[in-house]
């Protein structure tokens, strides 16, 4: 009965959302028919899910993983914060487990199954991270490459068998070129924030690069691994790349693609300045206001790594007063040990402050996140959208608005506004 009811009844997005606000009880028994396990996933990960107490698929969920167990390939488009991870992790660790049972495959060193690209080392763990959560119960093995850690403890971890590996593109491309990871047995292929990774200022060329180098071993093969990109947004660029490599593609999207958040969850407050010269004092009052509030975490977003480097010199300044909570600093010209440790000390509630660059814009969670405050209005709405979405839950966003930058900040502030009533998309120059 329950092998009839999951292989013949498809419920709609509709039917399914309302299914999925209680477990499936049969009243002929204890049988519990999980709502992922309707989706078509698995025993072993429905027993990871149930021990980290995620129970119910979010829309994303519900829409993505059925088309990624097709085998077909996949774009996910979805706000930040809708369970994207999840929604490529479970089905390509479902896939991967079935093959190994319908094929007998066997692991092989240097030689994983699946590749995930992340475009941050701390994005890569953190991906790695929900991975190796998954296989306390599921078995399979996966590691990262990202850099942060010795080049020959990475040497060392890719000579164990695994099923799935995380990388950045750098880190890759060295060690594909050493040998020391191969493409002759990758099945999938994940581009996690691949609105960046394909765009002119991300890692185009070095994407191009490793496609080219998957289709030659795909034709060796005759067989091409299939490609499954993730992203906040729906760019020219990513359609584009997607449509041009993969002619196939399907778009899964969720119905807040490109919507800022709610005015009800994130309220924005814009402080119009007359003089550059302000910023600095306008600062330091939302510091100190902040920091009279220990309950939640704030970033502070800046343009380029001189702001940031000031901003961060005049929060050291406040801490060194008692005026302000510790903070810690975050762009791509600190050195890698060096930016790790300020982002675990500001996950870890040592810093009450994040100052970074749109680097910290992308992918990263920490969800105690309730304010942030864009001392450098950011140039495009895009990234409005990016720096919005690190807060998950509820929060205030304070924007400091030059003359300079009026023109898209009244762009982006009036889209905010009008969400609440109209849920009008944001315009991506």
């Amino acid at each position: 009965m329950i092998h009839y009811f999951r292989s013949f009844f498809r419920p709609t997005d509709h039917l399914r959302t309302s299914l999925l606000k209680r477990t499936l009880s049969l009243q002929s028994g204890k049988y519990m028919v999980s709502p992922f396990a309707s989706l078509g996933i698995g025993k072993a990960l429905l027993a990871s899910l149930d021990e980290q107490g995620i129970h119910v698929p979010t829309q994303i969920q519900n829409r993505g993983i059925p088309k990624i167990l097709t085998g077909s390939n996949v774009f996910i488009g979805a706000e930040t914060g809708s369970g994207k991870t999840l929604t490529f992790l479970l089905p390509i660790i479902e896939l991967l487990t079935r093959q190994e049972k319908s094929r007998g495959i066997e692991r092989s060193p240097h030689r994983p199954r699946c590749l995930v690209f992340a475009p941050t080392r701390e994005l890569g763990e953190q991906i790695c991270k929900v991975a190796k959560k998954l296989s306390h119960r599921a078995k399979f093995s996966c590691t990262e490459i990202v850099g942060g850690r010795s080049r020959k403890a990475e040497e060392e971890s890719l000579s164990v068998p695994r099923d799935l590996v995380v990388a950045t593109l750098g880190r890759f491309t060295e060690h594909n070129r050493k040998k020391n990871i191969m493409l002759s047995e990758v099945r999938h292929i994940v581009f996690d924030e691949a609105d960046y990774l394909f765009s002119r200022l991300g890692f185009r060329e070095e994407t191009k690069q490793l496609l080219l180098n998957v289709e030659r071993h795909a034709v060796l093969k005759d067989r091409k691994p299939q490609m499954i990109g993730t992203a906040a947004l729906k760019t020219l660029e990513v359609e584009s790349f997607f449509r041009y490599y993969c002619p196939s593609v399907s778009f899964v999207l969720s119905d807040k693609l490109h919507q800022l958040p709610l005015e009800e969850r994130v309220r924005s407050e814009p402080l119009y300045l007359n003089n550059v010269s302000e910023k600095r004092t306008v600062l330091e009052n939302l510091v100190k206001e902040i920091s009279k509030s220990e309950d939640s975490k704030t970033v502070i977003f800046c343009n380029t790594v001189d702001s940031c480097r000031f901003v961060d010199h005049v929060l050291s300044d406040l801490n060194e007063k008692g005026e302000c909570l510790p903070s810690a600093c975050y762009h791509g010209e600190m050195p890698p040990n060096e930016r790790r440790a300020s982002w675990i000390r500001f996950c870890e509630k040592d810093a009450g402050f994040l100052v970074c660059t749109d680097l910290g814009a992308r992918g990263l969670d920490v969800p105690s996140i309730g304010a942030i405050i864009m001392f450098d209005f950011p140039k495009t709405a895009t990234s409005y959208l990016h720096r919005v979405g690190r807060i998950r839950n509820e929060g205030v966003v304070y924007s400091l608005i030059t003359q300079s930058s009026r023109k898209i900040a009244e762009l982006c502030l009036s889209a905010h506004a009008t969400t609440k009533t109209a849920k009008k998309l944001v315009q991506i120059p």
